[in-house]
């Protein structure tokens, strides 16, 4: 379960990218969007891992139910 490592590095990563976005001198514009590119793509991968966790929990929840009721777990 990779989503489980890399869900935490994601949002980490979007939450320093948009300190430094922000922190980010207005001088620097180049360097601010590619911040703010980078922030919101961390958030986007978070996004998904933490959507592919939830499907996992999901689906391991109702094969669990499933082999309780026919006595296979």
């Amino acid at each position: 379960m990779l989503a489980t490592v890399f869900a935490p590095v994601f949002l980490v990563g979007a939450a320093v990218f948009a300190i430094l976005a922000a922190t980010a001198s207005p001088s620097s514009q180049q360097g601010r969007t590619l911040y703010i590119a980078l922030a919101a793509v961390c958030a986007v991968f978070a996004v998904v891992a933490l959507s592919d966790l939830y499907v996992i929990r999901r689906r391991t929840r109702t094969e669990h139910r499933g082999a309780r009721r026919t006595g296979k777990w």
